[in-house]
């Protein structure tokens, strides 16, 4: 068994109801740690947090946080009731399919855009990068931890499409189009 896996694990042994999920990876270590602060010692949650590039051990984290370079964000999400993440159309596509909302926090490129889609739906919320502190963060989290409905609802769409699968038959009989020369005609 891998040593994320392991980890992984005794998270969800010491914290089976994970109620946040840091999710994003790509986020510096400066915003990583205003996330972290914005979780009260006292509070009733209990967050995983990954780093990526990042040394776990460089983080002062609360006693209800758990702080690792890698989580798979599949396993985290099956107990999560949001994610909090740098809004990534991987992790946000990979939490609303699973049904749980996100607090995106963009710093750059569309993470901005995804952000506004998120909130438009009713599926979590947005924060932006100017207005994050402790206070901000905390209540957009417990704002999108009530929009399950929203993110529920996209899943079933999600699902509704055909998931991976459609996709790949789609590209599939589009490239088969393409290369058998049918676009020339």
């Amino acid at each position: 068994m891998s040593d994320q896996l392991q980890r992984t694990r005794a998270v969800r042994r010491h914290h089976p109801d994970v109620r946040r999920c840091l999710a994003g990876a790509r986020v510096d270590s400066h915003t990583r740690q205003r996330q972290l602060r914005s979780i009260r010692r006292d509070e009733d949650v209990v967050v995983a947090a990954s780093t990526a590039a990042h040394d776990p051990a460089g983080f002062d984290a609360p006693p209800n946080a758990r702080v690792e370079r890698w989580l798979p964000h599949g396993q985290l999400l099956a107990n999560a009731a949001c994610a909090i993440c740098h809004g990534g159309m991987g992790i946000v596509q990979k939490t609303l399919a699973a049904g749980v909302p996100a607090c995106v926090v963009p710093f750059g490129r569309d993470q901005f855009e995804v952000g506004a889609r998120v909130a438009a739906v009713g599926a979590g919320t947005c924060v932006t990068p100017d207005a994050l502190d402790a206070q901000a963060l905390r209540g957009a989290a417990k704002a999108a931890i009530d929009m399950g409905d929203g993110a529920r609802a996209t899943a079933d769409a999600f699902a509704r499409t055909g998931g991976a699968a459609a996709a790949a038959s789609a590209l599939e009989s589009e490239l088969t189009r393409i290369v058998t020369g049918a676009e020339l005609r």
